[in-house]
């Protein structure tokens, strides 16, 4: 997967079209006001590795699917 879209069920956030390498700086705005939580850094960063990115996506309530 070199493309995502990604989308926030809870507030309907999207971003399409996301290289796998840019994920958090795609994401990073949404969570700015909780940034400060070491938690939510870490699983952001997260989902660029691609054996981590289901547990990080779970905690951070988005979803990736491929782009088309």
């Amino acid at each position: 997967m070199t493309q995502v879209n990604i989308h926030e069920p809870q507030t309907g956030r999207q971003a399409n079209n996301v290289s796998v390498s840019a994920i958090a700086d795609a994401i990073g705005p949404w969570f700015a006001d909780i940034a400060g939580c070491q938690k939510v850094r870490e699983a952001i960063i997260a989902l660029q590795d691609e054996q981590r990115r289901d547990e990080a996506m779970r905690y951070l309530g988005i979803v990736l699917s491929p782009a088309t």
